[in-house]
């Protein structure tokens, strides 16, 4: 389930189950100690994101950018930010159209129409976004290397959290899997990130990804960067385990707090 807090209308992150795209509501850290002032205005605040929520949804099998387009309007109105309806609706939709592609419901071209019609909201939101889709700046070492698994050439998702963690006040850079299967140990050794973040789309990816991680924790030093591994295949339960890295099933563990040294999600 996607869960939102009631009074800021930001996205929180999943929870099981997570093929279940209903939103579920509460309230963040930042906004318990308001909880004596939530009000009827901001119940039907829910009531409207909620809506928007489903709205989103049913546009987006369509393939109406356009119509899309007018509903992120409408929910940045309504006081989200466009970079969490990206991660809190736009994302977790590519991870279930994946699932029925995998399972022959969908057809090869109705994916492609649906990752087109999300990589336009993307490119959209990235428009507004006051961080921008500017890659950081090279002097600057990234906090977190994002990357596919070898063999996923779909990097939307991982676009979309190196946005959202730009929001966040985090430095992230996306790097080629394949730059990254000749040399990862090498940029992490130049770049020295505290995360390097593999997605990992498909279980028969495993093989390769195992191969990634060893190379990276062989080479770390002691105080190397951790590494996380997310995707379909960890949060559909299909890979559960790799030797050497943490498996996430919520990238909203990449909040501040998750960076921090010495702290584990």
């Amino acid at each position: 389930m996607l869960k939102w807090c009631s009074y800021c209308q930001r996205f929180q992150g999943e929870a099981p189950p997570f093929d279940d795209l209903r939103m579920t509501h509460g309230l963040c850290a930042d906004c318990i100690p308001l909880a004596p002032t939530f009000n009827d205005r901001d119940v039907e605040s829910v009531r409207t994101l909620q809506k928007l929520h489903d709205a989103l949804l049913d546009v987006g099998r369509q393939g109406n950018v356009r119509a899309a387009d007018r509903i992120i309007d409408q929910a940045v109105a309504a006081g989200c930010r466009s970079v969490d309806i990206l991660l809190g609706i736009v994302a977790p939709l590519l991870y279930q159209i994946g699932d029925e592609w995998a399972r022959g419901v969908t057809t090869v071209e109705q994916e492609h129409q649906f990752t087109a019609l999300c990589e336009a909201l993307y490119d959209r939101v990235a428009e507004r976004s006051a961080v921008g889709d500017n890659p950081p700046d090279a002097s600057t070492p990234p906090e977190v290397l994002l990357l596919n698994a070898p063999g996923n050439e779909h990097t939307l998702a991982i676009r979309m959290l190196a946005l959202w963690l730009r929001h966040e006040n985090h430095r992230a850079d996306v790097i080629d899997a394949a730059v990254a299967v000749n040399d990862l140990p090498g940029l992490v050794r130049r770049k020295h990130p505290r995360l390097v973040m593999i997605s990992m789309a498909l279980p028969d990816q495993l093989s390769a990804v195992e191969t990634l991680v060893e190379r990276l924790v062989s080479t770390s030093r002691p105080d190397g960067p951790r590494v996380l591994v997310g995707g379909y295949a960890v949060k559909s339960g299909l890979v559960a385990s790799i030797p050497g890295a943490e498996m996430v099933t919520d990238l909203v563990v990449l909040r501040a707090g998750a960076l921090l040294p010495g702290q584990r999600v």
